[in-house]
């Protein structure tokens, strides 16, 4: 196979299924770090040989028809799609983006997932969040399991967005590497996320820092480093809850929110929103507080919201409505026709979303 790299790989290799797991660990940053071509050639057929002669179980077989396709673009420049369906699309989609992001090859995985599934879904709107990228290359890469607290910082930066994700630590249904390539960047702007793993709408608090008091007071000293910057607050769904909760506690004056919660007692009338029944019966059991916004952002440092709902979206049109009855600081934008819950697809490609962040909208 000749690849000095491929050679060191196959002496420790036994053609099992978890040597198969340290191979993809293996060439992930590989294929990432841009190495000469006839590295990822012999690599590719290296994998190639791997595929044919190793027992995988079918997850592991379809990240490894994944990397296969992917060192043959980056290779010969010929896209193959390799999912065979609709799980496997997702699965190898979510890979792609918390592992090994490639953007131009994304873009094209993309692309083809939602012409074979249209029905699956998200996939339109990530494709319309891609196209409003450019560039390359992500200068930040943020795997899912890599720590309840990111922070990104950028030279000359005169803008901190702290995000809060919403669930399975995205934001809008993308990831944050995403995120950061097409909001953040385009706006010079360092990032600051904070990744929900207490599945709590962040009442419990960061995971790896405590309860819910003494991340309040680790995300304000956090944040001190970025004082000299304007601080924007975004939250999603879920996220949206929490960017306001602990915005309003530490500082931040100014949050961007995307079709989320604003009281749980609304998310308790929902059956197809159990996290805040959980939510309920943690606060009966005592261990979480169980705060109503409304009295949290009155009198706080908060003096914008801009909250941004699909006027077609009952639940959603509800949360935002709570707030602006009770806040005088709400600036809501209404996408009147639009019923879907995620939003960022839209108000990235009408700007309003930019907008927003700059404080430029009424």
């Amino acid at each position: 196979m000749g690849s000095h790299l491929a050679e060191a790989m196959c002496s420790k290799i036994s053609g099992t299924e978890a040597e198969f797991r340290k191979f993809l660990e293996y060439i992930r940053p590989i294929i990432l770090e841009n190495k000469a071509e006839q590295t990822l050639s012999e690599l590719h057929a290296e994998l190639g040989v791997w595929l044919q002669k190793t027992e995988l179980s079918a997850t592991r077989r379809q990240l490894g028809m994944l990397y296969y396709a992917l060192l043959k673009w980056r290779v010969e420049r010929v896209f193959s799609y390799p999912a065979e369906g609709r799980l496997q699309a997702r699965t190898q989609y979510w890979e792609l983006e918390w592992n090994c992001p490639v953007f131009e090859f994304q873009k094209l995985f993309s692309a083809k997932t939602f012409e074979k599934f249209p029905d699956l879904g998200g996939f339109k709107a990530i494709n319309k969040v891609y196209s409003t990228v450019t560039g390359t290359r992500s200068s930040f890469i943020d795997a899912r399991f890599s720590g309840d607290v990111r922070v990104h910082r950028r030279a000359g930066a005169d803008k901190t967005i702290v995000v809060f994700t919403a669930k399975d630590y995205q934001f809008a249904g993308i990831a944050i590497t995403l995120f950061d390539r097409a909001v953040a960047e385009p706006l010079n702007a360092n990032l600051v996320v904070f990744k929900d793993f207490n599945n709590s709408i962040f009442l419990a608090g960061l995971k790896s820092v405590g309860g819910f008091d003494a991340s309040v007071q680790y995300v304000h000293n956090l944040l001190t480093e970025f004082a000299h910057t304007k601080i924007i607050g975004m939250g999603a769904s879920s996220g949206v809850f929490a960017a306001l909760n602990y915005g309003a506690r530490v500082g931040i004056e100014h949050v961007v929110a995307l079709a989320g919660p604003t009281s749980l007692d609304i998310g308790l009338n929902s059956g197809t929103r159990p996290v805040y029944k959980k939510i309920f019966e943690d606060h009966k059991a005592g261990l979480i507080d169980y705060p109503d916004l409304s009295k949290v952002v009155a009198g706080s440092s908060l003096n914008r919201i801009d909250f941004f709902v699909g006027g077609r979206n009952e639940y959603d049109m509800a949360q935002m409505q709570y707030l602006l009855a009770r806040s005088d600081v709400m600036c809501p934008h209404v996408y009147e026709r639009n019923g879907a819950h995620v939003l960022l697809d839209v108000t990235l490609s009408d700007g309003t979303l930019f907008k927003a962040i700059n404080a430029e909208t009424a």
